[in-house]
């Protein structure tokens, strides 16, 4: 986990990075699926692999926004950001 990293110094770290896996909290609402999808969306705008964990419960009113972000089940990512 890294603590105390100033908004410049986050975006250096990801851009470092490649192949990432983004992760969300338990029952999600919209809100997290709308930063998933913000992130993953950047991060792929920068030329990075990157894709959005399935969780079982998102529920269907949210799932659309992440169509074509989902990660498949054999996915193996270097790096893991949990929003």
């Amino acid at each position: 986990m890294i603590k105390g990293l100033s908004y410049e110094q986050t975006a250096a770290w990801l851009l470092e990075r490649d192949e990432f896996l983004i992760l969300t909290h338990v029952r999600p609402d919209g809100g997290i699926g709308g930063c998933a999808a913000g992130l993953c969306h950047a991060l792929r705008e920068q030329g990075k692999r990157a894709f959005v964990l399935q969780n079982p419960e998102m529920t269907s009113l949210f799932t659309p926004y992440l169509d074509g972000m989902w990660a498949e089940e054999c996915y193996e990512p270097e790096t893991v950001v949990a929003v």
